[in-house]
């Protein structure tokens, strides 16, 4: 089924919201096995969303909207799609004693506006979904062998409708079942990696794919079958086959981030971790977060000075305790930013992190390097 999705509002055009409904509902439509060939964003204007509306008809199976539902006059998505299909706006009962109920949980003496009733207003013999935290009820219609699934923009009413309703539905159109592993990797540029995996990019089933992340390089295994069983194995092998290539360069196959993979390390060897942070400005704490502190992190200093070995000096350099000093960014006479990270205790060795950019992104590098010598011990 050729799936294309339209999110509805202008606050998205103006950036004003993020829209995390696109990417939610493109990841979920890809585990249920569907094609979503097509999406695009569409302010609060009739006529433009009536242009998508007709574009998306003529190409896809399967429309699904998010946005555009609310109670104001600039809530239109469902007027324009009732009249693109021909069908009038009847009232729903249930829909309207939903919106009572979620109103007054919020107020208690909430008064219920002619603009709130217009949000139980849906095209006549349509499909309506309960709204299970918020006011504006969803729908499908279906018309000559077309779907469109409509649902509310708020993420969290989205998400809940798109689980219980959508998803039981998406199961009735698909033939396959899916399953993918995600292979995290650090170390090795996302054109490395491809040169390495090219063979298994260009295959179709499983398909292999590469993201390039701040912390690395994803790789993306899907594998389709006629039975779960069969696309688990097949997705499987072949993930297998892409740890073999890669080696050491996988860290997780499991979800696992590269902090987690660290902090867990650090547990099986018996290691403690002491940091002297003059590089990295607080990001690489800020990565091993809360759980750190509590079962692997010592001691952490925040240096605003170049951290030599001799700071070190009276710390305890027992092959329990890992010593970590992150030195001040140092740039070089061509310009570049140098780092030298030092490593005492567990192990003894020092490394440069180089770049020609100071900022976020450079904080950021340094942190992951930090993270993954540590999850090679």
């Amino acid at each position: 089924m050729d799936v294309e999705l339209i999110c509805v509002g202008t606050e998205l055009l103006l950036g004003e919201i993020v829209n995390t409904n696109a990417a939610y509902i493109a990841k979920r439509l890809a585990e249920e096995g569907m094609n979503l060939y097509h999406a695009c964003v569409v302010g609060d204007n009739p006529k433009r969303l009536k242009a998508a509306l007709e574009l998306a008809f003529s190409r896809s199976d399967l429309i699904i909207t998010t946005g555009g539902l609310g109670p104001t006059a600039d809530d239109v998505t469902k007027e324009v799609i009732a009249d693109l299909l021909g069908q009038r706006l009847v009232f729903d009962v249930a829909a309207y004693e939903n919106l009572i109920k979620r109103l007054k949980a919020n107020v208690k003496d909430a008064k219920i506006s002619e603009n709130n009733r217009k949000q139980a207003l849906v095209p006549e013999g349509c499909d309506v979904y309960e709204n299970e935290y918020g006011t504006a009820p969803g729908f499908h219609c279906t018309v000559q062998n077309k779907h469109i699934i409509v649902l509310p923009g708020p993420p969290k009413e989205m998400r809940a409708m798109f689980e219980t309703e959508v998803t039981p539905f998406l199961r009735t159109q698909s033939h396959l079942f899916y399953a993918r592993r995600m292979v995290k990797t650090h170390g090795l540029k996302e054109s490395t990696i491809s040169e390495y995996l090219q063979s298994h990019m260009e295959q179709k089933n499983p398909t292999v794919a590469t993201y390039a992340k701040p912390y690395g390089t994803d790789v993306r295994v899907m594998a389709s079958a006629s039975s779960l069983h069969q696309a688990e194995q097949m997705c499987e092998s072949c993930a297998a086959e892409v740890c073999a290539i890669l080696k050491d360069a996988v860290y997780s196959i499991d979800g696992m981030s590269l902090e987690e993979t660290a902090i867990a390390h650090l547990q099986a060897c018996g290691l403690k971790l002491m940091i002297v942070d003059g590089g990295s400005r607080g990001v690489l704490l800020s990565l091993l977060g809360k759980g750190a502190m509590e079962e692997v992190l010592l001691d952490y200093r925040l240096m605003h000075t170049t951290v030599s070995s001799p700071l070190l000096a009276a710390e305890d350099k027992s092959k329990e305790i890992l010593t970590v000093s992150i030195a001040s960014p140092k740039m070089d006479a061509d310009g570049k930013m140098n780092v030298t990270i030092t490593y005492q205790g567990a192990i003894d060795e020092q490394e440069i992190i180089s770049s020609y950019q100071d900022g976020e992104g450079f904080y950021n590098r340094i942190s992951y390097a930090v993270l993954d010598r540590i999850r090679r011990i």
